[in-house]
């Protein structure tokens, strides 16, 4: 059992979520079943106002990208290509109900197209739907195995429902992925696995994997928290380690338990 005073304080992480992109949606699109949206061949107007809309997100410009890409439905209410880029740009100003309209509209063209089966995963995750969202990344890995996303996503899932074995499967699988292919993204798994190990008691490895991602997240209270409670717990325990990592967590803001202040108040 931990002691109270190794408890891990709550991790909020926005989940950071790439735009996509889906070549079938372009102009000369597909079809679908009766019933089902049809996928327009993106009218000129249409197309002038998306390619704005384009350069807009690149630049982090997303109220306008917003205007822009509705505009292009406006022109051509059937341009799938602008149903994606709106979804995105609604969810990346924190709007995922509004996003998850226009993701459901293209999950009708083609259910299992990796990209919207990914949007609408992360999207439910950030409503806080998390059967939804479990289902969607589940389904991400069957549609496209070699995408980490279902397996970090997955990750997030069980590590928010205190299930670490689970987590630490699915994180260290996105861990190998990213490896593999050179992600920017796998500091955040990294940074998982060292959360993970740590929930399960080990320790060494919940080192090992916090200071892999330290750079990125040496300013927040939580990681430098977690890695002084490891040096204390470690056999044998490091004082100083723990007690420089307690300091920066200290000034960044948190209240640190009195068992830990106590078991660090003769280390100079």
């Amino acid at each position: 059992m931990k002691k109270n005073w190794i408890l891990l304080a709550a991790v909020v992480l926005l989940l950071v979520i790439p735009a996509c992109s889906l070549a079938q949606f372009a102009p000369g699109g597909k079809t679908a079943a009766e019933g089902k949206l049809v996928c327009s061949n993106g009218l000129k107007a249409a197309q002038a106002d998306l390619e704005s809309a384009e350069r807009a997100m690149s630049d982090d410009d997303f109220e306008t990208a917003e205007k822009l890409y509705t505009s292009a439905l406006k022109t051509d209410p059937a341009y799938c290509e602008a149903m994606l880029g709106l979804g995105d740009a609604l969810r990346y100003q924190e709007r995922p109900a509004e996003a998850l309209v226009w993701y459901q509209k293209l999950e009708s063209v083609d259910p299992n197209d990796p990209a919207i089966v990914e949007n609408l995963a992360y999207t439910y995750s950030m409503l806080e739907k998390d059967a939804e969202a479990e289902k969607y990344f589940n389904l991400l890995i069957q549609v496209e195995p070699d995408n980490p996303e279902g397996y970090y996503g997955l990750g997030i899932i069980y590590y928010e429902k205190e299930d670490p074995q689970k987590a630490l499967t699915y994180f260290s699988k996105a861990e190998k992925i990213y490896t593999e292919t050179g992600s920017d993204y796998l500091v955040d798994a990294q940074y998982y696995l060292g959360f993970t190990y740590y929930d399960l008691e080990d320790y060494d490895k919940a080192i090992s994997y916090l200071e892999l991602a330290y750079d990125t997240f040496s300013d927040e209270a939580q990681i430098n928290y977690v890695l002084g409670v490891c040096h204390l717990n470690t056999v044998p325990p490091d004082l100083q380690q723990a007690k420089k990592y307690i300091t920066k967590a200290q000034d960044a803001g948190m209240d640190i338990p009195q068992d830990v202040q106590d078991a660090l108040k003769d280390v100079k």
